[in-house]
């Protein structure tokens, strides 16, 4: 997978680097189920250099697969976990869910 990059809440340029990429982020994944589930989670350290800035409602912009189709996915930022030996878990909602 691609690097992911932070949006804001309101941004509406999907092709500029936002508030920055998450570099830090570890083990970025997309589910994708037929009809179903279509979500992006990650975990990122708390010392990571945009950790401040993830909030719950910014979008997160992360390719989802490798056909064209699939680049510049956005997801929405649903729920960030508490940090459990520094890192914490964050999960995110394709857009079409809103």
């Amino acid at each position: 997978m691609s690097v992911i990059i932070l949006h804001e809440k309101d941004e509406t340029n999907w092709h500029s680097l936002g508030l920055g990429p998450l570099t830090e982020a570890i083990s970025p994944m997309v589910t994708r189920e037929r009809n179903g589930i279509y979500e992006l989670t990650f975990q990122y350290p708390v010392s990571g250099k945009l950790f401040k800035e993830l909030k719950s409602g910014f979008w997160i912009v992360a390719d989802a697969g490798p056909t064209q189709v699939a680049r510049s996915q956005r997801f929405e930022i649903a729920r960030i976990t508490k940090p459990i030996n520094g890192i914490v878990t964050v999960y995110c909602e394709h857009y079409r869910y809103k």
